[in-house]
């Protein structure tokens, strides 16, 4: 019997070990208008995570923990099927700046837990 409560002692020390991680969900607009399509970065001292974004918003999961820097990069759309007359926006790539995390500029304290964080950006 003892060593069944040590092994569960063991079994719940390591689980209260692991890397905590925190949710992001937001948008990301450009000139006021949202991303059509494109990725955005989250680099911290712990680690990073990344999240596509579609239509203007993206959900990143396992973003880690603390300050983070933020980088986009606006991609072109990959097409799939013939799209409907005007419902895709001609691409137009972001500012240099938007895509190295030290020099965008963005940041936010990530905290465990979903949050939202929304990302205006200007494409000039």
């Amino acid at each position: 019997m003892t060593w069944r409560a040590g092994l569960v002692v063991l079994v719940l020390a390591a689980a209260g070990c692991g890397r905590r991680l925190g949710d992001v969900a937001g948008s990301v607009a450009v000139d006021g208008r949202p991303l059509d399509y494109g990725i955005v970065n989250f680099v911290g001292a712990a680690g990073a995570a990344s999240a596509p974004v579609l239509d203007g918003r993206f959900e990143a999961g396992g973003v880690p923990l603390g300050t983070v820097r933020i980088a986009v990069r606006a991609l072109p759309r990959p097409v799939v099927a013939e799209p409907a007359a005007g419902a895709t926006r001609p691409f137009a790539p972001l500012p240099d700046r938007y895509l190295s995390p030290q020099d965008s500029g963005l940041t936010l304290e990530v905290k465990p837990g979903p949050q939202r964080h929304d990302l205006v950006l200007s494409g000039t």
